[in-house]
């Protein structure tokens, strides 16, 4: 009924199928664990908890962000480490950054994920924008290696 070269044909199609489902699955189980990464930074900064939010990110983190007015814009960069105080001068004061909507992307050991955002600082909207994180996959799980993010003010 069947060939030997229509039985290989099968053979390899079903191996291949095999092959696309399982990288599927390993890609929806990256992407969950990276999403988790994200969703405990955005929990440990709504609580200022910065012992949480330093072992999120690397050592070595590059924290960027492009401040919009207007016509103009401007490129700021800071370090890790003012990251982590300004944070913690915010505890006890009512703070949030509303996430509007998620896009991730992973590939192998790198990942980036997309955000827009508005800022809530004491009731009051205070900018809005994009963040970008890019993630790097270690053997312990996803590490944040890189945040830039827009800030527009808000317009009272």
């Amino acid at each position: 009924m069947f060939s030997v070269l229509h039985r290989t044909v099968l053979c390899l199609a079903f191996v291949a199928l095999q092959g696309v489902f399982s990288f599927a699955h390993a890609q929806k189980a990256e992407k969950k664990a990276l999403k988790s990464t994200i969703q405990d930074f955005f929990k440990a900064f709504h609580q200022s908890d910065t012992l949480r939010l330093s072992m999120l990110m690397d050592q070595q983190l590059a924290m960027q962000s492009i401040l919009i007015q207007g016509e103009n814009t401007r490129l700021s960069t800071g370090k890790r480490q003012d990251f982590l105080e300004a944070i913690a001068k915010l505890k006890g004061r009512s703070f949030e950054e509303k996430i509007e909507s998620y896009k991730y992307k992973v590939n192998g050991a790198m990942a980036n994920v997309y955000m827009s955002y508005q800022f809530v600082l004491d009731g009051q909207i205070s900018h809005s924008g994009i963040n970008n994180f890019t993630c790097f996959k270690t053997k312990d799980g996803w590490c944040i290696a890189h945040i830039i993010d827009t800030r527009v003010p808000n317009r009272r």
